[in-house]
Formats: C-alpha cells, sequence, structure tokens
C-alpha cells in the first residue's frame, strides 16, 4: 500500500503543481507572476505531507498502521483454543500491541486451565513477523502460576502463529498456531480467533474489546468462562447428535 501511495504522490505531483500554479496566477511578489513559484511549494510541501504520513503515521495511529504496515495484520487481542499437547492449558487471551520507540510487536497474555482458571502468564522477549505470508514465530518466557519460582514454574519457549488470509479490505480473524516449550518433548496445538465487538456479544459479555485489554475487573476470565461453557454445550450437542446418528 505504501509504494501505490507513494507512486500516485510521484505520478501526481506535476498535475498538483500545474493546478496550484493556475489557481495562484496573478499574485504578485516583487512585481512579477508568482504562480509557478507558489504552486511548486505547495506541491513541494503536499509531498512532504504525504511523505511524513507514509513513514511517522503508522507509528502513532493504529488506524494508519493497519492500511500501511502489513504487520499490524496480528495487532489486536487474540483468544487461542488449544486443541492438542497441553490437558492443564486450555484457552489462552493474549494481545499482540505495537511497540513505538523499536518499531516492532510484542505478545503478552495468559493462559487459562479447562476450569477457567488462571494457569501462566507469558510475554514475547522478540518476535519476527513475515507481513507477506501473514506468519509470526516469537520467543516468549512465562510463568506458572501457583508454584515455587523453581526452574519448573519458570517456563520459555517458541511460538509460530499462522493466520488465514482474509476477503481483500478486511482484518484476519481466525488462524492456527503452536508451542514448543524449551525442555520440553511436546508440541501445543492451538486455533486463533480475533476478539472483536461481535465475539464479545457472541458471548452475551457487556464489555469492550478495550476493557477487556485493560482487564481492571477480570472481563478475560469472565470471557475465559463464558468460551469454555459454550464450548462445552456444543461438545454435547455434538456428542448428542453421533449418538443419535448411531441408532
Amino acid at each position: 500500500m505504501q509504494s501505490v501511495i507513494r507512486a500516485f504522490n510521484i505520478v501526481l505531483s506535476p498535475v498538483f503543481t500545474l493546478f496550484f500554479a493556475s489557481r495562484f496566477s496573478g499574485v504578485m511578489i516583487a512585481g512579477r507572476d508568482a504562480g509557478d513559484v507558489i504552486g511548486g511549494a505547495v506541491t513541494a510541501l503536499l509531498v512532504l505531507v504525504v511523505e511524513t504520513a507514509l513513514t511517522q503515521g503508522p507509528k502513532y495511529s493504529t488506524w494508519l498502521r493497519r492500511w500501511l504496515d502489513p504487520r499490524a495484520a496480528f495487532e489486536g487481542v487474540w483468544l487461542q483454543e488449544v486443541f492438542e499437547g497441553q490437558e492443564d492449558n486450555k484457552i489462552g487471551v493474549f494481545s499482540v500491541h505495537y511497540e513505538r520507540e523499536r518499531d516492532s510487536f510484542a505478545v503478552s497474555g495468559r493462559a487459562y486451565s479447562g476450569n477457567g482458571k488462571r494457569w501462566a502468564k507469558f510475554n514475547s522477549t522478540h518476535m519476527f513477523i513475515d507481513k507477506g505470508r501473514l506468519k509470526a514465530t516469537y520467543l516468549w518466557e512465562g510463568e506458572v502460576f501457583g508454584r515455587q519460582p523453581t526452574p519448573d514454574a519458570e517456563k520459555s519457549g517458541l511460538t509460530e502463529l499462522e493466520l488465514l488470509r482474509p476477503p481483500a479490505l478486511a482484518l484476519p480473524m481466525t488462524g492456527d498456531g503452536q508451542v514448543s516449550h524449551v525442555g520440553e518433548n511436546r508440541l501445543v496445538k492451538f486455533r486463533l480467533h480475533r476478539l472483536t465487538k461481535g465475539v464479545l456479544k457472541e458471548h452475551d459479555l457487556p464489555f469492550t474489546v478495550r476493557k477487556l485489554r485493560i482487564n481492571a475487573h477480570d472481563e478475560e476470565e469472565e470471557l475465559v468462562k463464558a468460551f469454555l461453557q459454550k464450548r462445552a454445550v456444543q461438545q454435547t450437542k455434538g456428542n448428542t447428535t453421533s449418538r443419535t446418528d448411531i441408532r
């Protein structure tokens, strides 16, 4: 997108120069028609504004990042639904946020057990995003709740995320991922769901995504419990349907 805008900026600059020159034609400076000079100056200023918006705008605006920085496809709050590899960890809620100082993205989140209780927390230490393939890899470190500060309680590893490519001009909403823990011979696999206003409404939750991110009143635990409850109902319906089919 940035390349396209820059190309238009370059191609259209002579047109803008002629346009502004005609608009300011007749303006006299030191006894001379200054239309051409003013037109060129206004166009140069316009080009500078566009270039500044392209280079600096995404650092300060979420909206501009979405349209100008392909890495921002990962930005937001996500729910990871574990389906293989770990019994204690069933649900994870994490945020991918932009770090302006480093012009990079980072991850922070928590994992929950099957009964909706917090099980662990984790943060990325390094993150790489393949913007062309909608894939991300990050190194992380974390801690299991409720355990003494021993090597067994402290965790680290590598997580890989891959988003399902959405329709044009839309944000990715789902994907898959996997986690490998250092020193543990297992691979945890999960499905990804972007948390949006619609998803929260679907689970009858009254708060916004912003409040979920802040989590001042345990909104995250409410979400996890609502998701687990809905999944249990769906599984029960699925089992009932299967038994009916067998009969």
